[in-house]
């Protein structure tokens, strides 16, 4: 996946200082052209989700969302089909936003909240 919408491109730097800055956007395409992550488009909206396997689950990580909340929650169907896909039994969002709360769909739960310190 390569963004091309320079619009898209900045909204997605900024999403990226806003969660720490642990990426850059060439980080995201090498890791997804690697298959360390996984792209979803879904009409204007990027979802990009990485596998993480713990001792006793696998999981799928939506780790950023680019776009429109109604278009994320549309294209949840197909991150579901995929963690089917790959055996996860727990999907988790770690960068949400609060706000996102207020759309989640029936069986989503939430687990904490993730503070920062800069050392």
């Amino acid at each position: 996946m390569r963004i091309t919408d320079p619009e898209m491109e900045k909204k997605f730097n900024r999403m990226l200082r806003q969660c720490g800055g642990l990426y850059e956007l060439s980080d995201i395409e090498r890791l997804i052209n690697e298959g360390k992550m996984q792209s979803f488009v879904h009409g204007a909206t990027w979802i990009v989700t990485q596998i993480n396997e713990f001792p006793r689950r696998k999981v799928l990580e939506i780790v950023f969302v680019v776009g429109t909340v109604a278009e994320s929650i549309q294209a949840l169907p197909q991150i579901y089909a995929f963690a089917d896909k790959i055996g996860a039994t727990l999907i988790m969002a770690s960068n949400a936003r609060d706000g996102w709360w207020t759309y989640a769909q029936p069986g989503w739960k939430k687990l904490g909240s993730i503070y920062a310190k800069e050392v």
